[in-house]
């Protein structure tokens, strides 16, 4: 009994570091990359000021492929170089749990499972972004691209 208490309490404490700081907003911008481009969380959580290019570019290395992607995206960029200014290790400072913790409390909505794949609240984006391409044409390699798989 006294493990749930403390991890209720853990849970809460969690919400409310939320609540007093801006990682929610960083947390928004992350889930804006993840709707937008389908990116890993870990290959978002990676990104520093020295991934942000001239001409609004930003270059990703991607997890399973070692492989890196420029995303041209002037409104992320701005906000990216804001946050890695911010910070003196000029990174996100945002850990996966916080990122969780935001969309259970802030976009529950958002989280979607897929029968027969990873149960990760942070692939959501990922399944959403092949089961509206797999609406519009049932490919399987169409989806690879977007997944930024071989």
């Amino acid at each position: 009994m006294r493990k749930n208490a403390e991890k209720s309490c853990s849970l809460e404490q969690s919400f409310n570091q939320l609540i007093i700081s801006d990682i929610p907003e960083r947390c928004e911008l992350i889930m804006k990359i993840q709707e937008r481009y389908s990116f890993r969380i870990s290959e978002i959580l990676r990104l520093n000021i020295e991934s942000l290019f001239e001409d609004f570019k930003i270059l990703i290395k991607l997890s399973k492929t070692n492989d890196f992607i420029f995303i041209r995206d002037i409104e992320i960029y701005t906000q990216l170089e804001k946050f890695f200014n911010l910070t003196p290790t000029k990174k996100l400072e945002i850990s996966y749990k916080e990122y969780y913790y935001f969309l259970l409390k802030y976009h529950p909505d958002k989280i979607i499972h897929v029968e027969n794949h990873s149960k990760k609240v942070t692939h959501s984006f990922r399944y959403r972004n092949i089961r509206n391409i797999q609406k519009v044409k049932p490919h399987r390699k169409l989806s690879k691209p977007v997944l930024h798989h071989k």
